[in-house]
């Protein structure tokens, strides 16, 4: 294989007679070539976006970098530029590397003569590669042509199997058809849900479908008309339906066809309004509740308007103005009214002419009847009048004006919020209570939608209630929020009523009830709990207790009756119990009465300064029994320079029960840390972290809780009384501070808590 033009080689080589035996070979071998050598990354890299190589050889091992790396960063810039490896190794391992590292050929140094030829391959390869590339990207650009095409076409398109089954639909097919591409593939044509009729309503056999006539005819079928009904539905599409059989090129037979279809529905919805329209002229002129009269115009020798006649008049005409039909048609006005009024005959007869429609009012003195008369033309030179009798609207109309003075004084007076509004919220009229609720000018109101004052949130709910009124005139009450000039919201309370269009509201701010309703409903929901968390508190109190206090019964009944029957070591055991049960018990009670104390209002919160870690060394002092016990190693690392702002009997109490519960839970020669750190200029850290048993994740969040308390037997069977944490959690929350615990079990327990800091 010849290379037909110079060849851009970027040679990465540190040995100038290395590279020049390369070079030497190529021109040797007919590659005409312009080299560039570098022998340093910066330089590599500059060189494969500026001399943009079409092929590159690099040495295995320079100096300043390896092949390896020179062999990434071409991958890295272009992965389609052939890659040859150079180097003196023999060794397979190390080729087999380099082809896997992504080189396109390896060549041993001892073996030159082989670089030419690996030169020129990779040279085709990628020829080969951009070609096939290209060839590929043409394909897709037809591709994406053609899935336009079939994407935008307004016709329907689909493509049917040899059996009548659906293989493709385009988005129209979709759209015209009602059905997505997903339901509609697969679907035959014998499908029972797929009804089809002719124009004349008889059904439309399915082998007759242009489709299938094209597939067994080897033929187009062009210009089909079919009604499709929809399963479920009264409507029905018609569709203009034409196909197209697709044929094998080997052995010339349809495989497929290729249908089109238009929408004419509204068409056939056309030409059928035209054969009833007629019908319906003549029933409507009959039957309608106004007079009707056709009227021709009457020209003289100038051709100038002089006269109309009477054409034709339906029968509410007769009977509204008392006269027969056939005592006026085909007479001139002037010849039934010679008195008629020449002004009104011009504008008439210029309806007539110009076919501009007008609409007059009209009183009749002899019948005592008032008429809106409109006056259109429906040919050139005709004119027809509808009667229509509006005395009764008149009187209406009137009584109106009235009432509307009535509701002019209503609006004036009245202390609610009074509002008029159009069904999309427009507010035609408001009386003045409005601007004393949300401080606008009536002129800032009036005219504005009421959407725009409404609150985010109650938007939706008030559109309900607006769309449930166009169609249900009942009233409807409910609150929503609405803005004030200054940008405050207040609760408004309406009722709204539908009438002719309009919605009539009336509404009341009711702001101040609303927050009264909530604080009550507040207070109300931290009383019910309040009151179940305590009776849930004092059946647990109870129920522990009881168990203690039976124990004591028990034991001294055994005493009392049979004391003689023990030794002196069982009665120093049954002490011991009753000593351990007493006290559990005063534990129990001094907790609960200082929690009731708390609950009470009784434990006042003093706060002063308290230096932090002289506060845990005496409670490690008074602890200092139980922990030379189980060998325990308590750390102190707090600085003593840091000082807490806090009542020092609440203090103390947190400390003490924390410490306790470290020491209950530490296993023996167990390790306690305790430390502390600021965390800003407000709020100081404290940790005491133990490694402990722990405890389990559901368990962790009953700790604070009044009404899941209950306590576990600490390492040594020491008992608690579950209260202490909850007392811990009240001071602290009372100190202005936070509580939590982080634990796993068997790996120890971390109680976590912040206090305010001087």
């Amino acid at each position: 294989m010849e290379i037909d033009k110079p060849v851009k080689i970027l040679f990465a080589e540190d040995n100038p007679d290395d590279l020049e035996l390369a070079m030497r070979e190529l021109s040797q071998n007919g590659i005409e070539h312009t080299a560039l050598n570098v022998i340093s990354p910066e330089k590599f890299i500059e060189a494969l976006h500026n001399f943009k190589p079409d092929i590159i050889i690099s040495d295995l091992r320079m100096p300043f970098f390896d092949g390896i790396q020179t062999l990434q960063f071409s991958l890295l810039h272009n992965p389609d530029i052939p890659f040859i490896m150079l180097t003196g190794s023999t060794d397979e391992e190390t080729a087999v590397a380099c082809m896997k590292a992504g080189a396109t050929d390896y060549i041993i140094k001892d073996r030159l003569n082989m670089l030419p030829f690996s030169v020129k391959d990779a040279i085709q390869n990628k020829r080969l590669l951009n070609e096939k590339q290209e060839v590929e990207r043409v394909l897709a650009e037809e591709e994406k042509k053609y899935r336009l095409l079939f994407e935008t076409m307004t016709q329907g398109v689909i493509y049917y199997s040899p059996r009548g089954e659906i293989l493709s639909v385009n988005p129209a097919a979709e759209r015209i058809l009602g059905y997505d591409a997903e339901r509609l593939k697969g679907i035959k044509l014998s499908d029972v849900k797929w009804k089809t009729i002719y124009e004349d309503g008889n059904e439309f056999p399915v082998e007759f479908h242009p489709a299938i006539l094209a597939y067994k005819g080897k033929r187009k079928i062009n210009n089909v008309i079919m009604g499709i009904i929809k399963p479920n539905k009264h409507d029905i599409i018609w569709l203009d339906v034409s196909a197209v059989p697709q044929f094998d090129e080997k052995t010339n037979f349809p495989y497929q066809v290729y249908t089109t279809f238009e929408d004419i529905s509204e068409k056939m919805k056309t030409q059928l309004a035209l054969k009833t329209s007629e019908e319906k002229f003549r029933l409507l002129f009959e039957e309608m509740n106004n007079g009707l009269a056709l009227h021709e115009v009457v020209f003289n020798e100038d051709n100038r308007p002089i006269d109309f006649k009477y054409i034709n008049v339906n029968s509410t005409f007769e009977k509204l103005m008392g006269i027969n039909a056939f005592d006026i048609i085909g007479k001139t006005m002037y010849e039934i009214n010679p008195d008629f009024d020449v002004l009104l005959l011009n504008q008439y007869c210029n309806v007539a002419i110009y076919g501009e429609p007008i609409q007059l009012e009209e009183y009749n003195k002899e019948l005592g009847k008032y008429f809106d008369l409109k006056v259109y033309c429906p040919l050139k030179n005709q004119f027809a009048i509808i009667y229509q009798d509006i005395t009764a609207k008149k009187k209406a109309e009137n009584d109106l004006k009235a009432k509307i003075e009535e509701i002019d004084q209503f609006f004036s007076n009245s202390i609610d919020l009074l509002c008029i509004a159009t069904k999309d919220g427009c507010l035609k009229r408001i009386n003045n209570e409005w601007v004393k609720v949300l401080d606008y000018k009536l002129s800032e109101l009036e005219g504005k939608l009421l959407i725009d004052l409404i609150h985010p949130e109650d938007i939706e709910d008030t559109k309900l209630i607006f769309n449930k009124l166009t169609t249900n005139s009942e009233a409807e009450t409910f609150i929503n929020r609405l803005k004030c000039k200054n940008g405050t919201y207040r609760f408004i309370e309406w009722k709204f009523y539908s009438l002719n269009n309009l919605i009539f509201a009336t509404a009341r701010d009711i702001s101040q009830r609303i927050l009264d309703e909530e604080e009550i409903k507040r207070k109300n929901n931290e009383l019910v709990k309040t009151n179940a968390e305590k009776d849930k508190f004092f059946s647990i109190i109870a129920h522990d207790l009881k168990s203690p206090f039976n124990g004591l019964l028990g034991l001294s009944e055994m005493l009392a009756t049979d004391i003689e029957q023990f030794s002196k070591e069982e009665i120093q055991n049954v002490a011991k119990s009753m000593k351990s049960s007493a006290t559990y018990l005063f534990k129990l009670l001094e907790n609960l009465l200082e929690w009731s104390r708390i609950q009470r209002g009784v434990i006042k919160n003093n706060p002063i300064n308290c230096q932090l870690s002289e506060y845990f060394n005496q409670n490690i002092s008074l602890n200092s029994t139980l922990i030379s016990k189980k060998s325990l190693n308590v750390s102190n690392t707090i600085d003593s320079n840091l000082f807490v702002s806090a009542d020092s009997h609440f203090l103390n109490s947190v400390i003490r029960n924390i410490i306790s519960n470290a020491i209950k839970y530490t296993n023996l020669n167990g390790l306690i840390e305790i430390s502390a750190n600021k965390i800003n200029d407000k709020l100081i850290h404290i940790s005491v972290k133990d490694n402990g048993i722990g405890i389990s994740e559901n368990y962790r969040d009953e700790l604070f809780r009044i009404d899941q308390i209950n306590s576990s037997p600490g390492t040594e069977g020491e008992m608690g009384t579950g209260l202490g944490l909850v007392l811990c959690k009240e001071y602290i929350e009372r100190s202005g501070g936070k509580i939590w615990i982080e634990s796993e079990l068997e790996k120890g327990t971390t109680i976590n808590f912040t206090l305010k800091t001087i």
